[in-house]
């Protein structure tokens, strides 16, 4: 978590530490100050801050799997972390924030970093559901339960597109 303490002069014990424990992927968020905490009234980390390790990060290992966290009050900063050396990203609500003007922002700012976005957070595919949860390989009363949590998830990002559905 960037802000909670580090400086640059530290990058050589992270650098060190993941090559001891030989770490594959590596998640760099941003600190959020949340109140009751020794960090409440701490200034928020900069994008660009986050983009500096992100990047150290890349150079120093240029097959580690390096996700980046963002939040929907900070969308714009996702094409920089990406440029920075970002595979991918964290802690955007995707179920809940399908289909908005924030998740048309992600896919924006993947497009302005140069990236190839697979798939999609504005456009909900039409996929036989049923059938697809069918086809896992678990028991029925596991299926029913897949099935009835992927219409609750389905219904809000409905909503978010304002899509009609055959069913609905």
């Amino acid at each position: 978590i960037v802000g909670i303490g580090e400086k640059k002069e530290d990058l050589p014990l992270l650098i060190e530490m993941i090559q001891k424990y030989d770490i594959k992927k590596i998640h760099v968020y941003s600190l959020i100050p949340e109140k009751g905490t020794v960090f409440y009234g701490k200034p928020i980390p900069t994008a660009e801050e986050q983009a500096w390790w992100i990047a150290q990060l890349r150079i120093n290992f240029p097959t580690l799997n390096i996700q980046c966290g963002i939040w929907k009050d900070r969308i714009g900063s996702l094409s920089l972390l990406l440029k920075a050396g970002a595979n991918s990203f964290s802690k955007f609500p995707a179920t809940r924030l399908f289909g908005t003007e924030y998740a048309k922002s992600i896919e924006e700012q993947a497009q302005k970093a140069g990236r190839n976005y697979l798939g999609t957070l504005t456009k909900l595919p039409s996929v036989d559901w049923k059938n697809e949860v069918d086809s896992l390989p678990y028991d029925k009363i596991l299926k029913d339960k897949v099935y009835v949590k992927l219409q609750q998830y389905l219904k809000r990002m409905k909503k978010n597109t304002n899509v009609k559905w055959e069913n609905d």
